[in-house]
């Protein structure tokens, strides 16, 4: 990427000063929506104006004490009957419980929000949250799109090339291709002591899952981490913010959540994993990639049968999406927008291997899962000490970035929308495009990409 965000740079050098004089005339206003005098005076229990917000959750701009995220707002574009609405307020409640930063709603204005009168105006209250946030510059950023798009196809073939080489023999662990790099992970891949799709069904069609179901599911599909060098800079650790100041803990930590997507109506468990590394050095006198921080994370995508759909990845700052297939999907229309990184997956019913290579950290290649691998490699397996990511809450400031992670990059690519580009950030604020609305969180991701089921699915 950094010959690739140089030809990007170059340009805009001689774009950007000129083009300045053109933002006011075209600053983009919001749209307001009209108020409804009953609901507010059915919610004035919900009212308040001293209200902690997270950026995590998706706050409704006139009532920020009630907030939701992108795939619980997904359910405002389908019918809700009165006993998913009840549902659909209990998952907004504990979504809020799982934050420790915002006000919880009191109990009279839960009281009020279950009311028939509210349900019956339940598409009003819905349809003024908004999830947007890009605030793109106009005319520079639609002269910016396309140097943007051409650098992150070159980037795309660039590292396409790389996964190539790892993809061209049997395993690359028999051909020796792995014995520089260090193996992070569990040392057996565990099975489930019982069936997802007996797990019973909330209303909303959500897997009703125990605490312990839960830690079993990412437990079974948690990955391996084979990361090239065994440099300071590559290995994962630990961070917190303890009366402000960020300390790092370097015992090897991994940090995991549980989200939801959607794929042709289906619901989709999505099992996440984030490791942390200290920082991505600097590789010329002027890198606009590096800095201090850096976190890479990825997702198994199941359906409610157990079965693997997809991985994707990213790292912490909503960079380099990169979503790997398997045979039960196919990809039935290009995707539109930004290119995206897209390759098939291996197929296999156990955790992935994750290839990372040294300092760029850049995920090379996923591989299937192999007994003893770090053995075959020569290495020891060093274990990761699992966490909920709730303990990552306090690392980010009010926009939900990591404000030590601050990268050069932010001034390149402001026109284009995206807050401090190159900064880690929060879940729930990953965009993981310039050029295009995209977001990793977003409920339909795999059908915007232009995914659907290669076969029907075996209930």
């Amino acid at each position: 990427m950094k010959k690739s965000s140089s030809i990007v740079f170059q340009y805009l050098k001689t774009l950007l000063l000129p083009s300045l004089f053109l933002l006011a005339s075209c600053s983009q206003l919001p749209l307001n929506n009209p108020s409804s005098a009953k609901l507010k005076s059915l919610l004035v229990a919900c009212e308040g104006d001293d209200v902690t917000t997270s950026p995590q959750l998706i706050h409704h701009p006139r009532w920020p004490v009630l907030a939701a995220n992108r795939f619980l707002l997904s359910y405002q574009k389908q019918p809700l009957s009165f006993t998913q609405w009840q549902a659909w307020l209990d998952e907004l409640s504990a979504l809020q419980q799982q934050n420790s930063k915002p006000a919880l709603p009191s109990k009279s204005c839960m009281k009020a929000l279950r009311s028939d009168a509210v349900y019956q105006l339940r598409e009003e209250l819905s349809s003024e949250w908004n999830s947007n946030l890009y605030a793109s510059w106009p005319v520079i950023a639609d002269i910016m799109k396309p140097f943007v798009n051409r650098a992150v196809e070159q980037e795309i073939n660039h590292n396409k090339g790389i996964e190539k080489k790892f993809r061209a023999v049997a395993h690359p662990l028999d051909m020796g291709m792995l014995k520089n790099y260090q193996w992070y992970g569990r040392s057996v891949n565990p099975s489930l002591s019982f069936q997802l799709s007996k797990v019973p069904l909330s209303p909303l069609g959500l897997p009703v899952l125990s605490a312990l179901q839960r830690e079993a599911l990412l437990d079974k599909w948690q990955p391996l981490w084979a990361i090239d060098s065994m440099a300071e800079n590559d290995r994962p650790l630990s961070l917190a913010r303890v009366s402000g100041e960020l300390q790092i803990d370097r015992s090897p930590s991994i940090y995991r959540y549980i989200s939801y997507g959607r794929l042709q109506g289906e619901i989709i468990l999505q099992l996440n994993y984030v490791i942390w590394l200290t920082e991505r050095k600097p590789e010329s006198w002027i890198d606009l990639l590096a800095g201090q921080f850096d976190g890479i994370q990825l997702r198994s995508h199941l359906d409610l049968q157990g079965n693997v759909l997809a991985y994707d990845a990213m790292h912490s700052c909503g960079c380099w999406y990169q979503l790997f297939s398997s045979p039960k999907l196919r990809q039935a229309k290009k995707a539109e927008g930004e290119p995206v990184y897209l390759s098939p997956f291996w197929p296999g019913n156990k955790a992935p291997i994750v290839v990372l290579s040294a300092n760029q950290h850049q995920l090379q290649a996923l591989l299937p899962w192999r007994d003893r691998a770090w053995e075959v490699a020569g290495k020891e397996i060093i274990p990761l000490n699992a966490k909920p990511y709730s303990e990552l809450n306090s690392l980010f400031d009010k926009q939900g970035l990591l404000a030590e992670s601050a990268r050069l990059e932010r001034f390149l690519f402001a026109p284009l929308g995206v807050r401090a580009a190159g900064s880690m950030r929060s879940r729930g604020r990953h965009q993981i495009a310039f050029t295009s609305e995209r977001y990793f969180d977003q409920p339909d991701l795999l059908e915007s990409l232009g995914f659907e089921r290669a076969e029907p699915r075996s209930d």
